[in-house]
């Protein structure tokens, strides 16, 4: 899942690199060949389906897109909310943009002309954190939210399919049940139709089966780790990847085992993975939470996103951070097989 530099291309630190860091994975060196100043912080971007645009969400609630095939042309205005944007999504045939906001809305907009709004997806109750098209079915969108719920929506016509409402997945005993969270990432895996769920902060990590069927979310399992987790990731070969706040193991490996989740023992590809992010560990460490105005409102985003900054780590993307006091920078990297990522100012870096 994760590509590690081989000798030679080392990150570079944001100091060195410009306030860009870089990594490349053997073989393959990642290099950096698009740029963008944007207006506000970025707060989330994405690529369209086509991979020719990249999408940026920003604090101020605007949505700006930079073409990948001109990359001396400005961004380009596209949408705007009134509050601040926590995610940007794309539907998989481009037809749509998805937004989610601080104040409860979930947005489609059509994408060729984003002034015409194709829906609403309304009922949570808080800011929306994360919105996530489910890939094998683009019709479904999956939602989580300040107000500790997982939403499964038909966001076409902004019906609200089913919701989950994860404190009642909670024994009282646990330490953590009386806590505010939202979820910081929603992953998927196409084999067996699985939603990994992680909520900020937490030592946890929950699953469910997505039942298309019957259009609903079934609860399967709550892993629990020792420490709290930063990040999830399937790989579709191997399972679920989890990152946790623990310098000497931190990625855990987590596969059904006779109808039940488990860890497995630490094989080669996570020793080297693991060797490699004790390496960068400090990266990783001392982050604040990214949308200061929800502190005081939830609990403490804990380096929520620092999964990403491992991967970046790994030699997956590169990293932008943002030059001034209100300016951002999106970064596109290519490596020599052709394949793109972007990449967005990690949570320290929002003012």
């Amino acid at each position: 899942m994760w590509d590690l530099p081989g000798p030679g291309h080392e990150p570079a630190s944001p100091a060195s690199a410009g306030g860009l860091s870089t990594t490349a994975p053997p073989g393959k060196p990642w290099a950096t060949v698009l740029t963008w100043t944007v207006v506000r912080r970025c707060t989330a971007l994405t690529f369209t389906a086509s991979e020719e645009k990249v999408l940026v969400a920003d604090k101020s609630g605007d949505v700006y897109s930079f073409s990948v095939l001109e990359p001396h042309g400005s961004g380009k205005l596209e949408l705007g909310h009134l509050s601040m944007l926590l995610d940007v999504a794309v539907s998989p045939d481009d037809r749509y943009v998805l937004t989610a906001d601080r104040d409860e809305k979930i947005r489609v907009s059509w994408a060729a002309a984003p002034h015409n709004i194709e829906s609403f997806c309304l009922g949570h109750t808080e800011f929306v954190s994360r919105i996530f098209v489910v890939p094998d079915h683009p019709e479904l969108l999956l939602s989580s939210s300040g107000d500790r719920t997982l939403r499964l929506w038909q966001y076409r016509s902004g019906r609200e399919l089913h919701c989950c409402h994860l404190p009642s997945l909670q024994e009282p005993s646990e330490p953590w049940s009386n806590k505010r969270f939202a979820a910081s990432r929603i992953t998927y895996w196409r084999q067996e139709d699985c939603v990994a769920l992680l909520c900020d902060g937490l030592p946890v990590v929950c699953l469910f089966q997505l039942d298309v069927p019957r259009r609903q979310l079934v609860y399967q399992q709550q892993l629990t780790f020792q420490h709290r987790v930063w990040d999830a990731a399937f790989e579709e070969a191997r399972g679920l990847w989890v990152l946790q706040d623990c310098r000497e193991a931190p990625l855990v490996l987590c596969r059904p085992v006779g109808g039940q989740w488990q860890s497995l023992p630490e094989s080669a590809v996570s020793k080297r993975v693991c060797a490699h992010l004790r390496e960068n560990w400090a990266m990783l460490e001392g982050e604040d939470p990214p949308w200061p105005a929800l502190q005081g409102h939830v609990q403490p985003w804990a380096r929520a996103d620092a999964g990403s900054r491992a991967r970046n780590a790994a030699g997956s993307c590169s990293v932008g951070e943002g030059a001034g006091p209100v300016v951002g920078v999106v970064c596109v990297s290519a490596s020599a097989s052709g394949q793109q990522s972007c990449c967005e100012p990690g949570p320290g870096w929002f003012p």
